[in-house]
């Protein structure tokens, strides 16, 4: 079985609304998620004689992406007003398979953290989407 390692993941946006031109945010640090997960619909009725339940849909959950944040950096900043009048657009998470495996799906944010740190610390921010539809997987073409 291959060991996938994170070296080389990306976390891309498609900041004019083409749906296929992703701009790659520079200094990730890591990215989490997608965490999808699947409701469930209690069919348990006054005839069942335990609980019957069955898969609802699949909510595409949550993206974070932590970063070395530069507010100089003008994708950082868009981000940050991206953040302050969300609106839905595609983003890409690329995965370094051998050829390379894009995620990719329509997502809004709903936080950027900035929070503080000692004196010597990179100045880390966490960004965070969450994910709207389908996760549609393809490889990249070389």
């Amino acid at each position: 079985m291959a060991r996938l390692k994170c070296k080389g993941m990306t976390f891309s946006v498609d900041k004019v609304g083409t749906g296929t031109t992703f701009t790659k945010i520079p200094q990730v640090h890591s990215i989490s998620g997608p965490s999808k997960s699947v409701g469930t619909i209690d069919d348990t009725d006054l005839d069942s004689v335990a609980e019957e339940m069955s898969p609802g849909l699949t909510a595409s959950g949550e993206i974070a992406v932590e970063m070395r944040f530069d507010p100089a950096n003008t994708d950082h900043a868009y981000l940050d007003t991206w953040t302050d009048a969300p609106t839905i657009k595609k983003v890409q998470v690329s995965v370094p398979t051998s050829p390379a495996t894009l995620y990719t799906v329509d997502a809004f944010p709903v936080g950027l953290d900035r929070p503080g740190g000692a004196n010597q610390d990179a100045y880390m921010a966490t960004f965070t989407l969450q994910a709207t539809g389908p996760w549609v997987k393809t490889t990249a073409t070389p």
